[in-house]
């Protein structure tokens, strides 16, 4: 029993130290609440509140009636925040000073810009045969063909269609750090607990993480989870539509573990890691396991 007790305060103890690093590691990197965000502070956090305000003016005119004379707070703040035009600016300041123009345009014209606002094309859907086919065939893959590669190509790909995944504000934080050659692959799963047996067989690995530079105050705390989640599912998606098989490898591991990581896979200190995913095609004769899925009656409630 005391045993077992000091287990259970020894885990607690470890825990609190982790929640610690992690609480630093935010407070450090994150970019301050709204409205003290300065001109001079730094270019990640200029960006994350210039791109929270110029979504709003989106938001506001993509709705039904948008309000006459609305966006104030975001405008001010947009005045203030953006710099003096210049050459080659980044794509953020860009969208700030068009955000700015199309809500003076639409205050003063009751017009909505084209641009920033979209005339929505419904979608069909697909035929049912062929959605219900892809979510159901895609499984993770442990039996990788070791000599059929994956290219830089395919990888390219698959981001370009996660980059549809929505993200708060469009910040679009999360970022993939790719890894192909031999040699580079089994360096960073050495760093992975779960992947053994069948590593060595993995021809391509990507480290997916999310910059914590673009969240805001303690209310977006997590939100570089559930960004990054939303991300690596699509990513997982479209490599499984691109034909090439994966396996989402989590990373439940200690901060220790996770700048060993850094170390190896050269990840900035402000991004968080997510996961790393295996990607390739299967082998032959390659099984899955049998992953039974709970009925929806278990999951699904309606009130």
């Amino acid at each position: 029993m005391i045993g077992r007790r000091l287990r259970v305060v020894r885990e607690a103890v470890l825990n609190g130290r982790e929640f610690l690093a992690d609480w630093v590691r935010y407070v450090r990197h994150s970019t301050p609440t709204e409205g003290s965000v300065r001109a001079d502070d730094a270019a990640c956090h200029l960006e994350t509140q210039i791109a929270k305000d110029s979504h709003r003016v989106e938001k506001a005119l993509a709705m039904r009636e948008p309000r006459g004379g609305f966006g104030a707070g975001p405008a001010d703040r947009l005045t203030a925040l953006l710099p003096e035009e210049g050459p080659d600016e980044p794509a953020w300041v860009v969208h700030g000073r068009e955000a700015l123009a199309a809500r003076e345009g639409f205050n003063t014209t009751g017009e909505r810009d084209p641009v920033l606002t979209v005339p929505l094309e419904p979608w069909p859907g697909l035929d049912p045969a062929v959605l219900d086919g892809f979510f159901a065939s895609r499984y993770s893959l442990r039996h990788f063909d070791a000599e059929k590669a994956v290219t830089r190509a395919d990888i390219e790909r698959a981001t370009a269609l996660a980059q549809r995944t929505p993200s708060v504000c469009n910040r679009q934080a999360a970022r993939v750090h790719a890894f192909l050659g031999r040699a580079d692959v089994d360096r960073i799963l050495a760093l992975h607990q779960g992947s053994a047996g069948f590593g060595h067989d993995i021809p391509a690995v990507v480290v997916l993480t999310v910059d914590t530079r673009l969240m805001a105050g303690a209310g977006e705390r997590n939100q570089q989870w559930i960004d990054g989640g939303l991300f690596a599912m699509s990513f997982s998606w479209a490599l499984h539509g691109l034909g090439i098989g994966n396996i989402m490898l989590n990373w439940s591991r200690t901060n220790a573990a996770t700048r060993a990581l850094r170390t190896a896979a050269d990840i900035p200190e402000h991004e968080d890691v997510l996961m790393l995913v295996g990607l390739g095609h299967p082998a032959p004769g390659a099984r899955r396991t049998r992953s039974p899925r709970r009925a929806p009656a278990e999951v699904l409630r309606f009130h």
